[in-house]
């Protein structure tokens, strides 16, 4: 679209040209949808170690240690894991009955 000026006073402006402007900016205004794409997460190189049940229960050892309830620790450890938090805390439990501190 190639723009064009001119010198003329407010005054001296046809209304029929300022109907025609604010026409042509509102056809120019975008409409419609709006696709946005994203990008995901790039694939790692390295193959995740799945955590084991038995790191899992260290994992909540460790935070009852630092002072969580066993089913918070549960609860916290199970996260990321393919394990539930009622897993975690039964294997919590045995770990302790096995080595009482």
């Amino acid at each position: 679209m190639a723009e064009t000026a001119s010198a003329r006073t407010v005054g001296s402006v046809p209304a029929s040209t300022e109907n025609a402007s604010s026409r042509l900016s509102a056809a120019n205004e975008p409409r419609g949808e709006y696709v946005l794409v994203m990008a995901g997460a790039p694939a790692s190189t390295e193959p995740e170690a799945e955590m084991t049940l038995e790191q899992a229960a260290q994992r909540a050892l460790e935070l009852t240690g630092q002072g969580f309830g066993p089913t918070a620790a549960a609860k916290a450890a199970a996260q990321g894991t393919p394990y539930s938090k009622s897993e975690v805390y039964k294997a919590l439990l045995t770990i302790q009955q096995r080595d009482p501190e």
